[in-house]
Protein backbone atom coordinates (compact mmCIF):
# COMPACT_ATOMS: atom_id res chain seq x y z
CA UNK A 1 0.00 0.00 0.00
CA UNK A 2 1.04 3.50 -1.24
CA UNK A 3 -0.04 5.28 1.70
CA UNK A 4 1.66 3.01 4.84
CA UNK A 5 5.08 3.22 2.71
CA UNK A 6 5.02 6.66 2.77
CA UNK A 7 3.91 7.11 6.48
CA UNK A 8 6.70 4.43 6.98
CA UNK A 9 9.25 6.54 5.28
CA UNK A 10 8.42 9.68 7.24
CA UNK A 11 8.29 8.15 10.28
CA UNK A 12 11.83 6.42 9.77
CA UNK A 13 13.19 10.00 8.74
CA UNK A 14 11.23 12.18 10.86
CA UNK A 15 11.55 10.32 14.42
CA UNK A 16 13.61 7.50 13.48
CA UNK A 17 11.02 4.58 13.83
CA UNK A 18 11.08 2.02 11.57
CA UNK A 19 7.74 0.14 12.54
CA UNK A 20 5.06 -1.28 10.22
CA UNK A 21 2.21 -1.74 13.25
CA UNK A 22 2.96 1.76 14.33
CA UNK A 23 2.53 3.18 10.54
CA UNK A 24 -0.76 1.36 10.10
CA UNK A 25 -1.93 2.21 13.48
CA UNK A 26 -0.98 6.03 12.68
CA UNK A 27 -3.37 5.61 9.14
CA UNK A 28 -5.98 4.20 10.61
CA UNK A 29 -5.94 7.50 12.89
CA UNK A 30 -5.65 9.62 9.75
CA UNK A 31 -8.17 7.85 7.84
CA UNK A 32 -10.75 8.41 10.65
CA UNK A 33 -9.72 11.86 10.85
CA UNK A 34 -12.10 14.32 8.98
CA UNK A 35 -9.51 17.24 9.07
CA UNK A 36 -5.67 17.20 10.14
CA UNK A 37 -6.93 18.72 13.85
CA UNK A 38 -8.62 16.30 15.03
CA UNK A 39 -6.14 14.02 13.56
CA UNK A 40 -3.68 15.82 15.23
CA UNK A 41 -5.64 15.61 18.40
CA UNK A 42 -6.31 11.40 17.80
CA UNK A 43 -1.74 11.22 18.00
CA UNK A 44 -1.99 13.31 21.30
CA UNK A 45 -4.39 11.15 23.03
CA UNK A 46 -2.72 7.77 21.92
CA UNK A 47 0.71 10.13 23.33
CA UNK A 48 2.49 10.73 19.97
CA UNK A 49 4.31 13.71 20.04
CA UNK A 50 5.04 14.13 16.94
CA UNK A 51 6.09 17.65 15.36
CA UNK A 52 3.53 19.82 13.23
CA UNK A 53 4.68 19.42 9.64
CA UNK A 54 5.37 15.38 10.30
CA UNK A 55 0.99 15.15 11.11
CA UNK A 56 0.45 17.64 8.03
CA UNK A 57 2.85 15.82 5.82
CA UNK A 58 1.53 12.18 7.12
CA UNK A 59 -2.24 13.42 7.21
CA UNK A 60 -1.68 14.84 3.07
CA UNK A 61 -0.58 11.40 2.14
CA UNK A 62 -3.27 10.04 3.47
CA UNK A 63 -6.25 11.97 2.32
CA UNK A 64 -4.73 11.85 -1.21
CA UNK A 65 -5.04 8.31 -1.64
CA UNK A 66 -8.35 8.26 0.84
CA UNK A 67 -10.01 11.30 0.18
CA UNK A 68 -12.23 12.62 3.30
CA UNK A 69 -15.81 13.07 2.29
CA UNK A 70 -17.34 16.14 2.70
CA UNK A 71 -19.94 14.59 4.92
CA UNK A 72 -17.25 13.70 7.46
CA UNK A 73 -15.84 17.19 7.43
CA UNK A 74 -18.82 18.95 8.02
CA UNK A 75 -19.56 16.64 11.26
CA UNK A 76 -16.47 17.58 11.86
CA UNK A 77 -17.46 21.11 12.04
CA UNK A 78 -20.55 20.73 14.12
CA UNK A 79 -18.49 19.03 16.75
CA UNK A 80 -15.78 21.81 17.48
Amino acid sequence: MLALSKIMGELHSSVGIKDKTLAEFILNLARKAPTVRHFEKELERNDADFDIDLVNTIYSVVTRVFPVSQVRKDEAMLDE
